[in-house]
């Protein structure tokens, strides 16, 4: 006997196919057959759907049976995440997320999808929440925790700095610089001087630092070679030295003593701005020290006598040295009455006896006559 069936109700389809295998009732032997497309052997919808078979089972002597079946297609399983736990998402610069996938037991494999940036540039912890949806309404959730964290120092350019040499003095022309895996080239810093100008060695420890506070640091090293003398400065070019500098490198307008007058100390020029005076030159009478002795004019000047009447004749009893004459003053003493004008060596006088304004002999002395 052969069962045949109908269904109670149409179903309205709306989303994905899937297998559903139904079992035949096992009350008679029967062969399934399906006049209606609307159900076939197999039911492949993923949303909720109940369907009611009705089975009849003939006699052929026009006894009929008739027996229901239901099916429910019902997806009620969320996706399963391929990896149970998803790995640390790390990076030193920046750190970029993969959708991870899981399986569903309708749809098969499902990649996520999230809400989340995907891609991490700067430093920090960050969580992504990836959704497996198998669109039936079934989600499931997994978190993957993101790190990007530099702990990378910068590594030097040059594996070696050079040494720098140099005759008495020497210097650093150039800042080396190392290379950051994240923040690219950095330039060295130091707190060492970059030029030195006395002999001896010197080392300069350079810091490479990136954005992150990872550094490095390396060793370069200042030779200077030399020898550190005495050098007198020659200013105004007559061999004799004003002042001095110890130091290795020739300072301008600077000699050794060898190369300065025999007899100069390298100091005794009293005034390196005036080649005229020096200790080798003659003290003339100017105001100024000429031979550097500490004394101004000294034997090189003039007495002059007060000539306080005016007559061209001075006080021997009052003198003063100097160049030139001062004011009131001239270069001889022979005024035997400074307080008489009319006084002085050589005046000639007149002698008028019977005083009428005339005179009728004269004398030449000193005094007026009695």
């Amino acid at each position: 006997m052969t069962a045949t069936r109908t269904t109670s109700t149409t179903p309205t389809f709306q989303t994905n196919w899937f297998p559903r295998r139904f079992p035949f009732p096992r009350l008679l032997p029967r062969t399934w057959k399906s006049p209606s497309p609307i159900c076939p052997t197999r039911y492949f919808r993923s949303k909720s759907f109940t369907y009611t078979i009705v089975w009849k089972y003939p006699d052929g002597h026009g006894n009929l049976t008739n027996q229901n079946q239901t099916v429910i297609i019902d997806d009620t399983q969320a996706p399963v995440p391929n990896v149970a736990t998803l790995p640390v998402l790390t990076g030193q610069c920046s750190a970029t997320a993969i959708a991870p996938t899981a399986t569903d037991n309708c749809a098969g494999q499902i990649t996520a999808t999230t809400a989340d940036p995907t891609v991490y540039n700067s430093q920090g912890s960050f969580i992504i929440h990836w959704n497996f949806n198998d669109g039936n309404g079934n989600v499931f959730t997994q978190n993957q925790s993101v790190l990007v964290d530099d702990n990378l120092a910068p590594v030097p350019n040059l594996a070696t700095l050079p040494t720098i040499s140099g005759e008495c003095s020497a210097s650093v022309s150039g800042v080396p610089t190392a290379t950051d895996n994240c923040s690219g080239q950095i330039t060295g810093t130091n707190s060492n001087p970059l030029t030195y100008n006395s002999p001896g060695t010197y080392p300069i420890l350079w810091t490479y630092t990136d954005v992150e506070g990872n550094f490095s640091t390396q060793n370069q090293t200042v030779t200077v070679t030399g020898t550190v003398q005495t050098w007198f400065a020659d200013a105004d070019g007559d061999d004799f030295g004003g002042s001095s500098v110890v130091q290795c490198l020739r300072p301008a307008n600077g000699f050794v003593l060898a190369e300065l007058a025999a007899g100069s100390t390298g100091t005794d020029d009293c005034n390196d701005e005036n080649p005229a005076v020096n200790p080798a030159a003659t003290e003339i009478c100017n105001s100024i020290d000429d031979d550097c002795d500490a004394q101004i004019d000294e034997n090189v000047q003039t007495t002059f006598f007060a000539d306080a009447d005016g007559d061209g004749f001075g006080n021997v009893l009052v003198s003063q040295n100097a160049c030139t004459a001062p004011v009131g003053f001239v270069s001889n003493s022979t005024d035997c009455d400074d307080a008489d004008p009319l006084e002085f060596p050589g005046q000639t006088w007149f002698v008028d006896a019977d005083g009428d304004d005339f005179g009728g002999s004269s004398v030449v002395q000193v005094f007026a006559p009695g």
